[in-house]
């Protein structure tokens, strides 16, 4: 692991761990195939579908507008309706909410 910007460290395989209000989080790198020009990026826009692929391991706001390069508040309404929908579920941990892809919408990314 090597230490970067903003308090994380990156994983071996290119993914990274953050420390979010005393939990560690960790982002994996999406796949690109689940969201360029695919069926689920069509059906939910490419920003949905990149959350949808990215929340395959659990995260939160933060750490997910600081990968994406977006407001907290940005994320927070495309969690909410991916939620609305059934696709994500949420889990409070400590101070924090960790978001995380359900069976459905491991399902609709293909597995």
């Amino acid at each position: 692991m090597n230490f970067v910007n903003g308090g994380g460290y990156t994983a071996d395989d290119g993914g990274a761990i953050y420390n979010e209000g005393g939990a560690n989080i960790r982002i994996q790198r999406h796949h690109p195939s689940a969201t360029n020009g695919s069926a689920v990026a069509e059906l939910l826009g490419t920003v949905r579908a990149r959350l949808l692929d990215m929340l395959r391991s659990p995260a939160t706001t933060n750490a997910l507008a600081r990968q994406l390069g977006v407001t907290p508040s940005a994320v927070s309404q495309h969690l909410a309706a991916l939620h609305r929908g059934g696709l994500i579920d949420r889990q409070r941990s400590g101070r924090s909410v960790l978001y995380t892809t359900t069976d459905l919408g491991l399902a609709l990314l293909g597995g």
